[in-house]
């Protein structure tokens, strides 16, 4: 009899924690569905026709406002935005709009790219006089130049959960996603014992009407007990549960997919997992198979006094990740001199006068035979510490390479065999360069034996750039603007993919890249040249980059669509890009095509903004 664990069916083992059930959050619901709706509706007929490739004219859905079951999607698709309350047309966002307190903003915010301090001044100006879009882009702005600075991360609601930072709304999401997730999981259960029962009995007939049972699963609702009964089961019997999730084509799917493809790549049970993968873009798995390789853990250590006295075991462990190299500092006190009261310092862990806990370790300083007690459990500690590094470093390939292997049975190409090999792979299939050295993430703990004190330090954002030549326009709440002169605070115009929703967001950063391959594209517009790695919506396909980019593809604009009528290879170079907030989206060129900012692409299985996976699939 078979008897699934179904211990495992946290969501949080499913998936990879609760940041990422908050990441994953919206891509889960790309499956949505629209409720019954007439075949005249003609949002969705507007939004079918460009799934089809079809160049339209969305600007007619405007005298259809009135009509439509969603008057507020018309409106978006046709290029309306709601600005406090009134619906604007796009070309209605000029420099005619801009009041005196807005005057006033540009003023306080200068022309000079901002630090921390400048970014907190704006903000608390910008607070002040009601410019709450305004202020908390600052405060953003002021938190990416000091990741450490707790009373910025208060001002935008950010609370620590584990290792990250949530905002009180992401957390809600997570745990509603959770349990959402484990009460479905719970609903399909008895059926998937009974089915993987049969499937490990005798009777043919049975077998072969379960396998079709299993087959006809088409509910997204299902994809974790599927995943979770396929891991648990012999290869061939794990088949029909592997071959459903495939069947059920969303985000989900191939994040279990890419679960089942790790656990044993060999099987029969793996194979057709990563044979499922390659139904995907690889922008749906590979940054997050990427990003959980490592280097191996380095391990140091030291023994110094300090000036009061103590003698300090010093350990330092590190290893190089994707985006961040990790250092963890464990200063354990071998004989301490007094019973210290010490606060730490929230960047640098130095002493600072009376703290709030008192430590429990005190040692007989005038004892030597004590003294060197301390100094022996120092060394074991050392000992202890090295054996176990050596051990994680052995075990570590045997798990990373399961990770390696899946990778590389979905690249056509030979990539290498350390984790370095593929973070650099990745960068160059996007056509991305990295600007300044990698940032650290720093971990600092005290040891005084039943005390540990933890300053965790983060370190800013390492980040990468496709983007635009300077001179290409980006359409803002005052009109188009060479991408260039675009600053932090500005709001742009964005799209919702999901939705379709055009709203006003705020730019939070923005970039520069020197000198760099570039491609040129021709529009009914004009010419737009761009790095090679930036994305664009193509329509009845999702974002392309620039290099994957033809003749005659139907490019989506805020109003409707444009064909691509030439493109070809450009001078090398410089160029810019922006950080969105919420959308990650802006709008470039005469003809306000949609592009994706320079943050790391968020994937999609919908071929057009604002109509749903199934409809399109109709």
């Amino acid at each position: 009899m078979f008897t699934l664990a179904t211990r495992w069916a946290s969501v949080n083992q499913v998936s990879f924690g609760v940041g990422a059930a908050v990441f994953f959050a919206p891509l889960l619901s790309q499956a949505w569905s629209a409720e019954s709706t007439s075949i005249d509706d003609p949002v969705r007929a507007a939004l079918e026709a460009e799934a089809e490739g079809r160049l339209i004219d969305r600007t007619l859905l405007a005298s259809e406002i009135g009509t439509v079951q969603d008057p507020e999607s018309a409106r978006w698709h046709a290029g309306q935005v709601c600005v406090d309350g009134v619906w604007l047309k796009i070309d209605q966002l000029s420099e005619a709009r801009i009041t005196p307190v807005l005057e006033r903003y540009r003023q306080q915010r200068g022309e000079e790219v901002l630090d921390a301090d400048g970014h907190r001044r704006v903000a608390a100006w910008a607070d002040l006089n009601g410019l709450k879009t305004h202020a908390d882009a600052h405060w953003q702005g002021a938190l990416a130049e000091n990741p450490n600075d707790r009373i910025v991360r208060s001002r935008l609601g950010y609370e620590r959960v584990g290792d990250e930072w949530l905002t009180k709304q992401e957390i809600r999401q997570a745990e509603v996603l959770r349990k959402d997730r484990a009460r479905q999981t719970r609903a399909w259960i008895p059926k998937m014992k009974a089915w993987a029962n049969s499937l490990l009995g005798t009777d043919a007939k049975r077998k072969i009407k379960t396998i079709e049972a299993i087959g006809s699963v088409d509910d997204p609702s299902a994809i974790d007990a599927l995943q979770l009964t396929a891991l648990q089961l012999p290869g061939e019997v794990a088949s029909p549960f592997v071959d459903a999730i495939r069947g059920i084509r969303c985000n989900q799917s191939c994040n279990a997919l890419a679960e089942i493809a790790i656990a044993d790549p060999g099987s029969k049970r793996g194979r057709a997992a990563i044979e499922g993968l390659k139904d995907y873009r690889m922008e749906f798995y590979v940054p997050k198979l990427i990003r959980s390789l490592s280097s191996d853990i380095r391990l140091r250590y030291q023994v110094f006094s300090r000036p009061n006295g103590d003698e300090i075991l010093r350990l330092v462990k590190s290893r190089d990740l994707q985006n961040v190299n990790q250092i963890e500092v464990i200063d354990r006190v071998v004989q301490a001199k007094r019973v210290p009261l010490v606060r730490f310092s929230e960047h640098t862990g130095q002493a600072q006068g009376p703290g709030r806990r008192r430590v429990i370790f005190q040692a007989s300083f005038g004892n030597p035979v004590a003294g060197d007690i301390a100094r022996q459990d120092a060394m074991q500690e050392l000992e202890r510490a090295r054996l176990w590094n050596e051990s994680n470093n052995l075990m570590k390939p045997t798990a990373e390479t399961r990770t390696l292997d899946v990778l590389q049975a979905v690249v056509s190409e030979e990539v290498g065999e350390t984790a370095a090999d593929w973070w650099g792979w990745w960068d160059r299939y996007n056509e991305r360069v990295r600007s300044g050295d990698k940032p650290y993430e720093v971990r600092y703990d005290e040891d005084r034996q039943n005390t540990v004190y933890t300053q965790p330090f983060i370190a800013r954002v390492w980040r990468s750039h496709s983007c635009l030549t300077a001179g290409t326009r980006v359409q803002t709440e005052f009109g188009a603007k060479p991408i260039e002169t675009i600053q932090a605070g500005d709001l742009v115009l964005s799209q919702d993919v999901r939705t379709g929703e055009l709203a006003l967001k705020p730019v939070l950063a923005t970039t520069h890249r020197p000198t760099a391959k570039t491609l040129r594209f021709v529009t009914a517009g004009g010419p737009i040249e761009t790095t090679l790695g930036h994305y664009w919506w193509v329509a009845g396909k999702g974002w392309l980059r620039s290099k994957e980019l033809t003749d005659g593809m139907v490019l989506h604009h805020a109003t409707g669509t444009t064909q691509i009528e030439a493109i070809e290879a450009s001078k090398p170079a410089e160029s810019y890009n922006l950080v969105v907030a919420d959308f990650h989206t802006y709008f470039v060129g005469p003809e306000r095509i949609l592009s994706y900012d320079v943050t790391d692409l968020s994937p999609t299985l919908q071929v057009v903004p604002g109509l749903p996976v199934d409809l399109a699939a109709n």
